[in-house]
């Protein structure tokens, strides 16, 4: 897993990678290529790709070889025209503009990052394991440049409000910046319609204020998901799916 950003693993990017989290022993080449292997399963297996926290879509390529719909959000606007830019040649990818949370309307601060292109933004600055003395990456030298007032819309009201049924995205890709609980605590009837979800998790704080691994986990459990594995790294992506499609599928 690599620096703080809109896909990690998600996007196979080439930033430099954090440690393993504590207790844990880094992955093996092949026990990697299990977990691979078993996302692209579910990827295969779904209807669609929604994919919260697009950032400038750099999974656009390998999602466009699943031959499936995909349905992008992303939240700073300068960072959409961008995404928009990109998906252009992908007729069955459209995006959407929206700062996902909790509540509508609620005007929230969103922070821009300083690395490859705001990459790192989140509705949270930066804690102690990016920007601070424990960073996961100090040879980044991490910081927020930018602040924008934003509304935020909660995914229910987004997917009504464009005529968007959540059915077809049974796979959703959760990418958000430590604001991953907001966006699922106001995704109430859209959940219902996802089977399986790859989501960032930190087990420290990498964005302050933002969510960590265990309340994230007991959120998912609570609303009927079990992740595939643990995390392996301070900062990494993990596959929940649903209860029942669970049995017989965890490495």
């Amino acid at each position: 897993m690599s620096a703080p950003r809109r896909s990690g693993m998600i996007g196979m990017s080439a930033k430099p990678t954090n440690p393993p989290a504590a207790g844990l022993k880094p992955l093996t080449a092949q026990q990697s290529g299990q977990r691979q292997r078993l996302i692209a399963r579910y990827q295969t297996q779904a209807t669609g790709i929604l994919h919260l926290g697009a950032h400038v879509g750099q999974e656009r390529e390998r999602y466009d070889r699943l031959d499936k719909p995909v349905l992008w959000v992303e939240g700073h606007p300068a960072i959409f025209q961008q995404l928009q830019q990109h998906l252009e040649p992908y007729p069955k990818q459209r995006a959407l503009c929206a700062v996902l949370a909790e509540v509508d309307g609620r005007l929230a601060t969103f922070y821009r990052s300083n690395n490859a292109d705001g990459v790192s933004s989140s509705l949270f600055p930066f804690g102690a394991y990016a920007d601070g003395e424990h960073s996961l990456w100090p040879q980044l030298q991490l910081r927020m440049i930018e602040q924008l007032s934003l509304p935020t819309l909660r995914l229910d009201t987004l997917l009504a409000g464009n005529a968007i049924e959540a059915k077809d995205y049974s796979f959703w890709v959760v990418d958000l910046q430590g604001a991953e609980a907001l966006a699922l605590a106001g995704a109430e009837r859209s959940l219902a319609a996802c089977q399986a979800m790859l989501i960032e998790v930190s087990t420290v704080e990498v964005y302050r204020g933002g969510v960590t691994w265990q309340p994230l986990r007991e959120q998912l459990s609570a609303a009927g998901f079990v992740p595939l594995f643990e995390p392996a790294r301070a900062h990494d992506d993990v596959l929940f799916v649903r209860r029942p499609a669970a049995a017989g599928a965890s490495l």
